[in-house]
């Protein structure tokens, strides 16, 4: 299953709460809970009123969502990150830093192993023929 399309439990409460909000804007109007609960005149019945409501709360509903999922599949990437220092190449490891040498055998359990690269073959052929 890829990052996106888990559904994070924040959106999920978020969903809960907005279809409880719905629900509860329902019995207002159906079955006039001010009338009811507290013994209020009674209020007519207008289902354009319900469908323009539920609908604008269906669209708030969706955009955040929407913006909460993007978040947490933005904070979870930000997670993956290795940390690592500037001056001494040292990898944060929780609250440790480590070398990178031990940070790949704890990892991955295999051994760094080092080499040159092109560039820097080239260049440190230049250097040690001066």
């Amino acid at each position: 299953m890829s990052l996106e399309s888990r559904m994070p439990k924040r959106v999920r409460l978020e969903a809960v709460g907005f279809a409880c909000l719905l629900a509860l804007m329902a019995l207002d109007e159906y079955l006039d809970l001010p009338k009811w609960l507290f013994g209020e005149v009674p209020t007519p019945l207008r289902h354009h009123e319900f469908i323009m409501e539920s609908t604008a709360v269906c669209l708030v509903a969706a955009i955040v969502m929407a913006v909460t999922w993007l978040a947490d599949v933005r904070l979870r990437r930000l997670k993956t990150l290795l940390v690592m220092c500037s001056w001494c190449r040292r990898v944060q490891l929780g609250e440790r830093w480590i070398s990178i040498d031990t940070f790949l055998q704890e990892r991955d359990a295999t051994k760094a192993e080092y080499g040159l690269c092109p560039t820097c073959y080239a260049a440190s052929r230049q250097t040690s023929s001066h």
